[in-house]
């Protein structure tokens, strides 16, 4: 105790030592700050440009990289990376609400034409999905008024719906055939999968009969639901998921978060136009 005190020069007291100690942490934390800037995005850190995030451990790494388990990452190429507990994520939904692909890059392109949509939604409510951009979109009277994170059907990728059990969504134009609130999947909207356009397909290639073809030709003029008991598939639906990772993994179907698909249907309505594109 008498060296300590020994050490400590005269004039000065402990409290005065104290606050001076104080100060120059406060400064060392805001010189680190200067020196190695963070934008914080929704409880994620977005690490600066530059930074080698392939060498840096979270864990035990230097102090300017702070304990995070999600964080994006801004690369060379100008793209964003996501990572966790240091891995990069792929086709996954992060935690604020984006989409990262096949490279671990947030997705920032999609297939829907903004142009085309002005003229499709002019005086009534389109719903428009990206398959490859893992968005929905919802547009009112030229206007887009809601944007969600979507995923497809496991095979998706490889193209337009063609069989029963291919495992992809469709591409085309479609109407909401049914609503369904007490869904197995919380809330479901049944899109009117197959359409004509399908119906020829299917005939063409000795898919379906003609008295098939008839019935779905005829259900689609009349607004109503075709059937989907044929070799075409059918029961096609947007719907909720209680475990949403954002990864396509349907047997054809649109998913998204429970809480987005509340909104989508409350604002769709039995005969709205559903656009799917690749």
């Amino acid at each position: 105790m008498k060296q300590i005190r020994r050490a400590i020069p005269d004039g000065f007291s402990r409290p005065a030592l104290c606050a001076g100690l104080i100060v120059i942490s406060a400064l060392a934390v805001l010189l680190s700050f200067l020196l190695f800037p963070q934008k914080v995005l929704a409880n994620h850190f977005f690490y600066p440009e530059g930074t080698d995030y392939w060498h840096v451990e979270l864990l035990s790494g230097p102090k300017q990289f702070p304990k995070q388990e999600q964080c994006w990452v801004r690369g060379s190429d100008g793209r964003e990376y996501y990572y966790e507990n240091g891995v990069l994520q792929r086709n996954v939904l992060t935690l604020d609400n984006m989409y990262v692909g096949e490279d671990g890059a947030r997705l920032e392109r999609t297939s829907i034409d903004d142009y085309d949509m002005v003229t499709a939604s002019r005086g009534c409510t389109v719903a428009v999905v990206s398959k490859s951009g893992h968005r929905m979109e919802l547009w009112r009277d030229k206007v887009r008024v809601y944007s969600f994170v979507v995923s497809t059907g496991s095979r998706s990728a490889e193209g337009d719906k063609s069989v029963q059990g291919d495992r992809r969504t469709p591409v085309g134009e479609f109407y909401v055939s049914r609503k369904i609130p007490d869904s197995f999947a919380y809330l479901a909207l049944n899109l009117s999968y197959p359409n004509i356009e399908d119906a020829e397909r299917g005939l063409r290639a000795g898919l379906i009969s003609e008295g098939t073809f008839r019935s779905i030709t005829e259900a689609i003029r009349n607004h109503g639901y075709p059937s989907g008991d044929t070799v075409l598939g059918g029961a096609i639906q947007i719907h909720g998921c209680r475990a949403f990772t954002g990864a396509d993994a349907s047997r054809g179907c649109v998913e998204m978060l429970s809480q987005d698909m509340e909104v989508v249907f409350n604002c769709m309505e039995k005969g709205d136009k559903v656009i799917i594109l690749p």
